[in-house]
Order: structure tokens, then C-alpha cells, then sequence
């Protein structure tokens, strides 16, 4: 893995190479990050849980670099971090899972499902992460929207689109979420040109 300074330059030689392209996405980058309905600080934070979702560590610490200038405390930045943990630990649908296992036909959280201590412990796991202490419970639900939208994870996103309205959230605000977390696929994954750029320019014995 190139460091954040190997990776800088690395997007560089990208922006020469492909300067259509990388002008596109600097377009769309400029405008993600224009002042819109939700604060840059909140932007920043969406971006940072985002980022813990992907595994990007370039965007890691450039999102909480910019975090941080924007006023983020380190605790806000680890809360938005905890919503990305939470919601990897419960990324997929185990009810469709176990439909499709006869031998478990039990419901998950049910009293006949043989691992209910274990679902009832991934249940307060994601949930915990959602009381709000240095971040809003508004805040935390936008992340796990951008989260979900990022990873493909819609069997929770009606619940969390619901709670973000809920607690404040208005349809701008969501559709913004949107725009960040496409941002944040497109820009981890053009972070890890530099990793193709490097191995180009190594040389393997396979």
C-alpha cells in the first residue's frame, strides 16, 4: 500500500495522463464539495465514515485532514468512523440469508433462532453507534445513508432515510449524501491508480 505522499503523486502523473478525464472528475469534485445545503464540516464527516467503508486509507487522512480544519474534534471524527464499523458488521440481509437455508428457517432475533445471543449482540452493536453524544443522531443517520449507498446495502436504508427525516434530515440534505458517497467511490478508486502505477514501474519475478 503507497503512502499518502506516494499517492499524491501518483494522482499527479494520473492528471497528465488522463487530463479529459481527470478534469471531469475534478469537476465533479469542485461541485460535491461547494457549498451546498449540508455544512462543509458535515460533508467532511460523511466523507470520513465513507472513507472506513471503502478501506481508501488515502481517503482516510485526507478526509479527516480536512475534517479536522473544519473545525471536527477528534472525537466526532472516531463517531463517524463507528457508524462505517457498525454497519459493516451488519452489511448484508440475514433474513434474506438464512430464507434460503431450510434448516434455519427460524427468524433472525427470533426465540427459535439458535443463534439469537449472537444476532441480539449484532443488533446493540449497530444501534449503539446511533446515540447521539458528540455527533447529532441527524449526523450519524446521513453517514449510514451515504454508507449504504456506497456499499449497495439497501436492506437498511429505507429504516435509516426514515430516521435521518425523523431527526431533522430534509430530502436536500439526503440527495447531497448521495452525491458524497458516489464522490468517495469514484475518488478511492482513482487513489488506487497510483497503486497500478507503481507495480508498472516495478519490476516482479513471477
Amino acid at each position: 500500500m503507497s503512502n499518502y505522499t506516494e499517492i499524491t503523486k501518483g494522482l499527479t502523473q494520473v492528471a497528465r495522463s488522463a487530463l479529459e478525464q481527470h478534469r471531469a472528475y475534478r469537476g465533479f469534485s469542485e461541485t460535491v464539495w461547494a457549498q451546498g445545503v449540508l455544512p462543509s464540516k458535515e460533508k467532511e464527516l460523511i466523507a470520513v465514515g465513507v472513507a472506513h467503508s471503502t478501506k481508501c486509507h488515502y481517503c482516510i487522512t485526507h478526509h479527516t485532514q480536512k475534517a479536522k480544519n473544519e473545525g471536527a474534534s477528534v472525537d466526532e471524527v472516531i463517531e463517524a468512523a463507528m457508524v462505517a464499523v457498525a454497519l459493516e458488521g451488519n452489511s448484508f440481509s440475514l433474513e434474506e440469508a438464512t430464507s434460503r437455508l431450510p434448516d434455519l428457517a427460524a427468524s433472525p432475533g427470533s426465540e427459535q433462532d439458535p443463534f439469537l445471543h449472537h444476532y441480539e449482540k449484532l443488533f446493540a452493536l449497530t444501534y449503539s453507534v446511533f446515540e447521539p453524544k458528540h455527533l447529532s443522531a441527524k449526523l450519524k443517520y446521513l453517514i449510514a445513508i451515504a454508507i449504504c449507498f456506497t456499499n449497495k446495502s439497501t436492506h437498511h436504508l429505507d429504516e435509516f432515510i426514515s430516521k435521518a427525516l425523523a431527526t431533522g434530515a430534509s430530502p436536500e440534505e439526503i440527495k447531497e449524501t448521495y452525491y458524497i458517497s458516489a464522490l468517495m467511490k469514484a475518488g478511492g478508486t482513482m487513489s488506487y491508480i497510483s497503486e497500478a502505477i507503481n507495480s508498472y514501474h516495478t519490476n516482479y519475478i513471477y
